[in-house]
């Protein structure tokens, strides 16, 4: 009978004999878990140095506000998604077209990404 109380207890993470055992929490890194939540890890340290023409800071602006609302939000579909694009890219004088280059040279531009990351962590994480 003393043996399985000793086996249960080892088996359990607690043991007499190595009291340097982690415990249940240390095994599921839950403080680790707890500092690095959404809300407190940063994407980027700072506000990238290149910077923005114009009509790429609006844009940039746009992008960062859409990944912010994708997140929130849920569609009844995906042309729902598309008309609500199409009806915000309007409401701030963008054209569907003008959008569609910019996302390509966001593929193409570490520097833009990071500034989109930057303007999201700003106003979205808020």
């Amino acid at each position: 009978m003393t043996i399985g109380i000793a086996l249960s207890t080892v088996a359990c993470g607690e043991s007499a004999t190595s009291e340097g055992a982690p415990s249940p929490e240390q095994l599921a890194y839950e403080e680790l878990v707890a500092e690095n939540t959404t809300t407190t890890t940063l994407l980027i340290e700072g506000e990238p140095e290149t910077p923005l023409a114009d009509e790429q800071d609006l844009l940039v602006h746009f992008e960062a506000d859409w990944v912010c609302e994708l997140q929130r939000r849920t569609f009844d579909s995906p042309a729902a998604m598309s008309q609500t694009l199409e009806e915000k890219l309007a409401a701030n004088g963008l054209s569907l077209a003008d959008y569609q280059t910019f996302r390509g040279e966001v593929s193409n531009s570490q520097e833009l990404r990071d500034w989109i990351l930057f303007v999201y962590q700003e106003s979205c994480r808020a």
